[in-house]
């Protein structure tokens, strides 16, 4: 995983740093060079296992809004860690109909408050209830969050044919439906466990290790926040949550995510009187027409200065062009980076809709922004120590779609970026005219960045986990 030279460099900066524990606080430890050998032939040896492990997940699809694919993703997920024996392993219901469960897997069980599992989650082989209603504690253990999603973006059959790839030999890396995104992130988060379970298990016994699966992340599902919170358990006893989204990785350099843009989604219709486009126009009213006067002025609040977008994305209406249409709909995304100005664009929006005649706007969704904060960037901070004892230069960036750290960031240290290295996320066969498949910019993940990932990930744990004792 790492060359020679990294290896000497590595070695360089542990001495500074352990050196450097003498004179500044706190003290904590940073992985000597047999810790990263040891963890480093681990994770090579199981590392056929791990690609297949990757393969099943990949096959096995779990679009969105296909409920039945993320709960078979999360019997398949849970019984891909069932071999940690892992005392805590319950799905909660989503509130939404339509999307699957979450899932959630931890280290240690949790005490919980009146019942043996939470109503609408089920612990082992019991029945879900209908719906959850959590109240529960953790033990006062530290606790560490990997955070992941059991869905993708790709309906089922969209890549038949081509549902997985293995260009490791050739190219370093493996192609297919969630690879990079997220399924990818789900087997560095099984890399970790495997690891501590097996190497540190004064670390496997004196923490909770607890991994959230969002059934729709790719929908942004507001639900999971709350789902979150209850098993991540009380902030002061929280030392960090990564989330295992692609996160970009090179020969000698890697990048991790610490704020990310805040986004609100609204409908908008427009309501006008439908008549012929010959006999009746005078008396017709035009519900593009109307929808149109509200987009324009919306998108016209886009300020790249500000690092502002508004985006019209999805626009319907009428039935013919010798017909005035009675009714238009229009999806529009906002997405800012500042909170303050976030909230003001969302003001505006709204008051164009409320003074425009003949629309009607909802707000459907509002993903919080996650800004620039000083727990995220201490977090990255360790990561970037230990980093550099594998031979890495670690730096930190802002991204403009969101993630789980969204709705984590406020009560938690949050660190996004942690999952494997890749390209086209969300990208899938294209059917040309002539019936041909284009499979140019299909999404993959370079293999060898897993387990880089996964290494930094166990050191920084055993570092979090040790300072903490």
């Amino acid at each position: 995983m790492l060359s020679t030279m990294h290896r000497v460099q590595a070695s360089r900066v542990v001495w500074q740093l352990q050196r450097g524990c003498q004179t500044r606080a706190p003290c904590y430890r940073l992985p000597k060079e047999e810790d990263i050998r040891n963890v480093e032939g681990y994770l090579s040896a199981r590392d056929s296992l791990y690609r297949d492990t990757l393969e099943t997940l990949v096959r096995a699809s779990s679009y969105t809004r296909d409920a039945n694919g993320v709960r078979r993703q999360a019997q398949l997920t849970s019984k891909t860690f069932a071999h940690l024996g892992l005392p805590l392993s319950c799905v909660v219901e989503s509130v939404q109909d339509h999307h699957g469960p979450h899932l959630v897997l931890a280290t240690q069980d949790v005490t919980l408050e009146g019942s043996s599992a939470p109503s609408g989650q089920q612990r082992g082989g019991s029945t879900p209830a209908s719906r959850n209603n959590l109240a529960n504690k953790t033990k006062s253990l530290p606790t560490v969050g990997l955070v992941s999603h059991l869905d993708t973006v790709y309906p089922e059959g969209d890549w038949k044919g081509v549902e997985w790839t293995d260009e490791i030999e050739d190219f370093d890396r493996v192609v297919g439906p969630g690879t990079m995104d997220i399924k990818g992130g789900t087997v560095v988060g099984l890399m970790v466990l495997d690891t501590l379970h097996s190497l540190y298990p004064d670390i496997w016994s004196r923490a909770n290790i607890v991994l959230l699966f969002n059934a729709a992340e790719e929908e942004m599902a507001e639900d999971f926040g709350s789902i979150a919170r209850q098993w991540l358990g009380n902030p002061k006893d929280n030392l960090g949550c990564f989330v295992l989204e692609a996160g970009f990785v090179g020969a000698a350099e890697a990048t991790v995510v610490t704020a990310r843009k805040g986004r609100c989604v609204w409908t908008i219709e427009g309501m006008g009187v439908e008549g012929h486009s010959g006999n009746a126009h005078q008396t017709s009213r035009n519900a593009i027409v109307h929808l149109c006067d509200a987009v324009k002025s919306i998108s016209d609040l886009t300020d790249y200065s500000k690092d502002v977008t508004v985006n019209v994305g999805v626009i319907h209406g009428g039935r013919g062009v010798n017909t005035v249409p009675g009714y238009a709909y229009a999806e529009v995304e906002m997405r800012a980076a500042d909170t303050h100005i976030f909230e003001s664009i969302a003001h505006q929006i709204e008051t164009i809709l409320d003074d425009l005649p003949h629309v009607q706007g909802s707000r459907i969704l509002t993903v919080p922004v996650w800004p620039e904060n000083r727990a995220s960037q201490a977090l990255a901070g360790r990561l970037g120590e230990v980093a550099r004892c594998l031979g890495l230069q670690m730096s930190a960036s802002t991204r403009g779609g969101g993630s789980d750290g969204n709705w984590l960031w406020s009560d938690y240290a949050v660190v996004d970026g942690l999952g494997p290295c890749g390209r086209h996320a969300h990208c899938g066969p294209n059917q040309l005219n002539g019936g041909i498949l284009d499979t140019s910019r299909l999404e993959y993940a370079d293999w060898s960045s897993f387990r880089i990932k996964a290494a930094l990930l166990v050191h920084t744990i055993v570092s979090l986990v040790r300072q903490n004792l």
